[in-house]
């Protein structure tokens, strides 16, 4: 019967959140002006965004036709695609 460490058991577990730099890229979509940017994959939306310098609360993040959300983790060779959030409101006219 084969030993393991408690530990590699749990590094070949868990998926490695540090950005690995294998693979190809995730392409970045960016709305406002329109324009494309590569990252290394295999990590959460949020740290990609932290790379970029967006604030997660200033856009949706879209995979596909998901939208996904800030603890998501986008693999490598994934196209996603940020778009600016929008906000308003009806003005009421004075009576």
């Amino acid at each position: 019967m084969e030993s393991i460490s408690r530990r590699s058991a749990r590094s070949s577990a868990r998926p490695d959140f540090r950005g690995a730099r294998r693979g190809t890229p995730v392409k970045v979509i960016l709305r406002n002006p329109r324009r494309e940017v590569a990252v290394t994959g295999n990590r959460r939306v949020k740290d990609i965004l932290r790379e970029l310098e967006i604030l997660p609360e200033t856009v949706l993040v879209i995979c596909g036709d998901d939208l996904i959300t800030a603890d998501h983790v986008v693999r490598d060779d994934a196209t996603i695609e940020l778009r600016p959030v929008m906000s308003g409101g009806s003005r009421e006219d004075p009576l």
